[in-house]
């Protein structure tokens, strides 16, 4: 087990937040109960995030559309969407958060559709669904069984957390389609094409990356691909590979006692001056001062 930032993005005030984590660095999760008192502010981030609502109620706007939230609420969330939420009733929002990497649904499947075809189709499947009392506690068991999981290093551990997870999401697209029966596989939009670049990225990083070299390594005209990024990640590609650096090296930072040039090579970005003047601009704040404030939590 080690330390890994789960960063959130807030477009509102421009600000970071950093949530060190413990996970494992051979199948990043994590799964955790949260209770929102009033509202959660507009956010976005780069992992992937299912939950399920437990008790009060509420709304969620994603991508600039509402939708209600009370027991039994679930809703699967691509990296980069942009969602808030805001409670109704006096009692506050308790939900299950579960939390992976992009990786797990790009990796090499043993499913006929593999699980990247989950991600591709739900950029016109509804991103949420309200569970019957019989779904609700299949999906809050299971969710139990991963938080238990997580907090012990049993054999088969990370082999259990990605079975459960599978039933989870394949459950979860079984019954959005039961309430979409027009949608198809083929019914995507442009970010299709986007997702294996995005996971490229946050593989590759370390290295040497353009945009005119992802336009010729993935066969995409430069200008598309720049209009793409622009369009479905809400940021230039500039932007977007310098967050994938400096959430690494926020990583680092907090988990390993690294130099900044060590850091700097590490995270791809060539020398410690561009490490650190990136750094300072994205997250507000030094490389130096942020591992001191997260080293002691």
């Amino acid at each position: 087990m080690t330390w890994e930032l789960i960063t959130l993005t807030f477009p509102e005030t421009r600000q970071w937040a950093t949530l060190p984590v413990k996970v494992s660095k051979q199948f990043p999760f994590h799964i955790f109960p949260i209770s929102i008192h009033g509202s959660y502010p507009k956010h976005r981030h780069d992992f992937l995030e299912l939950s399920l609502v437990l008790d009060g109620e509420g709304y969620e706007i994603i991508n600039g559309k509402e939708h209600p939230m009370k027991a039994g609420t679930c809703a699967l969330f691509l990296p980069y969407h942009f969602h808030e939420i805001h409670t109704t009733s006096r009692r506050p929002l308790k939900l299950f958060n579960l939390m992976f990497d992009l990786g797990f649904l790009l990796q090499p499947s043993i499913f006929t559709k593999g699980l990247k075809n989950l991600m591709y189709a739900s950029d016109n499947l509804s991103p949420f669904i309200q569970l019957d009392d019989k779904q609700f506690l299949f999906f809050h068991a299971i969710m139990e069984s991963l938080y238990a999981e997580l907090q012990n290093d049993h054999e088969w551990r990370n082999d259990m957390i990605q079975c459960k997870l599978t039933e989870l999401l394949i459950t979860f697209d079984r019954l959005r389609r039961d309430g979409n029966d027009s949608q198809t596989w083929e019914q995507t939009d442009g970010r299709k094409s986007l997702w294996p670049i995005v996971h490229y990225i946050h593989t590759n990083f370390s290295e040497p990356i353009s945009l005119s070299r992802l336009s010729k390594q993935f066969n995409i005209d430069i200008s598309h691909l720049s209009k793409e990024f622009k369009k479905h990640m809400g940021m230039n590609f500039t932007h977007f590979l310098q967050e994938v650096r400096v959430r690494h090296a926020g990583s680092l930072l907090v988990s390993t006692n690294m130099s900044g040039i060590e850091i700097a090579m590490e995270a791809g970005f060539g020398s410690i001056s561009s490490y650190s003047r990136i750094f300072t601009q994205v997250i507000g704040m030094t490389p130096s001062d942020y591992r001191n404030q997260y080293a002691s939590d």
